[in-house]
């Protein structure tokens, strides 16, 4: 078996675009967002503007037409550059849970209508499964699709720690269709204009703090009722399983960039210091913290790799991308704390180094995309042959 872990040139090019971007665009309003917890809106245009979200979208709906590998190249660059895992999530968000499934299974019309929008960023989108009594249970949904007076289609309930649900244009929202008991469990694309959609948020976070986090509310909200379904009804499982197993993929890929720029700035920032009369790199502890960091960041490579060539030829990769999203949102809290060690009072400083956000950010991506515990029954269920298709 050949599995090239390396970017193909043209690869290349985009992760040392949206790298130069990151740094000069993203990272130096990182610590202001992080304070104030902001939703920065004129970020987010210049996100939609510099082409990130429309990569992996086909021309002819505005975009590159490129496929995983140039996307994930791509955002490894924005998060080593940005250090910033709020717009990080944001761009996930867009891209692997909503763009990815409209591409796999929306009809012409649906991909017509949100594609344009999406890949540009005039329009922001939302994944939308939690449920306050239901937590990483997401299939024991109860917001509900009926018919109501002249076959229009109507939604009722509640989402819950929703991504961007504060700002968000749209949504895919997963439901059940009232009648069809547990076959009806599907997915809906729904424009979240209108009165009978009640936003709460955004939440006060730990970490991740200016990815607008929230709950939406919705009481007989119109769904179209011509393209208002995503894929069959019915669907609602495999299309929440696709999702969720290229956001965890995607957000394991994004674990490089920011392993990374934690070692370079760490050994950069620490290579100046002093301590009784020697470099402080010369001590073989501090060295071992920074072997530490390293051996995660090649180990996470790897396998983040193989989990990518795996979906690039279309192979199934839901074990590997659970295993990458696992230990590497671990290996990047670890690493973000040697660095604060490493640097002591200066590294535990909010307003000189973005170690100490980034161990927050971590918890973040522990839970995203469903937590530790989830990631282990999903990798038990696939050592077993459980969920094969």
């Amino acid at each position: 078996m050949n599995v090239d872990i390396d970017w193909t040139p043209e690869q290349r090019v985009y992760r040392e675009r949206f790298l130069a971007f990151g740094r000069e665009v993203v990272q130096p309003g990182g610590l202001t967002r992080d304070q104030t917890g902001a939703f920065d809106a004129d970020l987010w245009r210049a996100v939609g503007e510099s082409g990130l979200l429309g990569i992996t979208t086909p021309t002819e709906f505005g975009g590159d037409g490129k496929g995983v590998l140039e996307f994930a190249a791509a955002m490894e660059g924005f998060a080593e550059g940005g250090l910033d895992a709020s717009i990080v999530f944001s761009v996930l968000v867009q891209v692997a849970m909503v763009i990815e499934p409209l591409l796999q299974v929306g009809t012409p019309a649906q991909k017509a209508r949100w594609l344009p929008v999406l890949a540009s960023g005039q329009r922001k989108a939302a994944f939308a499964v939690t449920e306050p009594h239901g937590g990483s249970d997401v299939f024991e949904a109860r917001t509900t699709l009926r018919i109501g007076n002249d076959d229009e289609l109507l939604l009722s309930g509640s989402k819950w720690s929703v991504t961007d649900a504060p700002y968000a244009d749209m949504a895919i929202v997963l439901g059940r269709v009232e009648g069809l008991g547990a076959s009806g469990l599907s997915m809906f694309l729904v424009d979240l204009a209108g009165p009978t959609v009640e936003r709460e948020g955004p939440f006060d976070l730990m970490g991740c703090r200016a990815a607008p986090t929230g709950a939406l509310r919705f009481t007989n909200h119109p769904v179209d009722p011509e393209h208002g379904v995503l894929g069959k009804l019915g669907d609602g499982v495999p299309l929440t399983r696709l999702a969720f197993n290229m956001e965890r993929l995607l957000a394991a890929n994004v674990g490089v960039g920011f392993l990374q720029a934690v070692l370079d700035h760490a050994v950069t920032n620490l290579s100046r210091n002093e301590s009784f009369g020697r470099p402080l790199q010369s001590y073989q502890y501090v060295q071992g913290r920074f072997v530490e960091i390293r051996k995660h960041l090649e180990f996470h490579r790897l396998l983040t790799r193989r989990a990518l060539w795996l979906a690039h030829t279309k192979q199934r990769f839901n074990l590997e991308a659970s295993l990458a999203k696992l230990s590497g949102a671990q290996a990047l809290h670890d690493a973000a704390l040697h660095a604060v060690l490493l640097l002591g009072n200066r590294g535990y400083r909010r307003d000189l180094f973005p170690f100490e956000r980034l161990c927050r950010d971590a918890v973040g991506l522990m839970i995203a995309g469903g937590s530790e515990e989830v990631q282990k029954m999903a990798i038990w269920a696939e050592l077993h042959g459980e969920n094969r298709s």
